[in-house]
């Protein structure tokens, strides 16, 4: 059986922020690497790689918090939060 460990609504959002956080931070680190006179590309695509990785972690972290705090409360029998629990976990792997 699969348990997904559930977050409180306000711990949720504060980890959403602090995600969000690191990338806006990777992204200006993009940034000001391209505008520099003469760019380290490698280092930038190399961040910028990473940025992408974090987006998509960002992306199913936020799916996973509206499924959990829009339909956890729908998911009252058994069998509905094995369901729940078992989609959350995919969105997350």
């Amino acid at each position: 059986m699969i348990y997904v460990e559930y977050m409180s609504t306000k711990d949720q959002q504060r980890a959403l922020v602090r995600h969000l956080s690191r990338l806006e931070g990777q992204l200006a680190s993009v940034r000001s690497a391209l505008m520099q006179e003469e760019p380290d590309c490698a280092k930038a695509s190399a961040t910028l790689v990473a940025a992408s990785r974090s987006f998509e972690s960002l992306r199913c972290a936020y799916v996973a918090c509206i499924l959990e705090s829009h339909h956890l409360v729908h998911a009252r029998t058994p069998k509905a939060k094995r369901e729940l629990d078992l989609v959350l976990k995919v969105i997350k792997s």
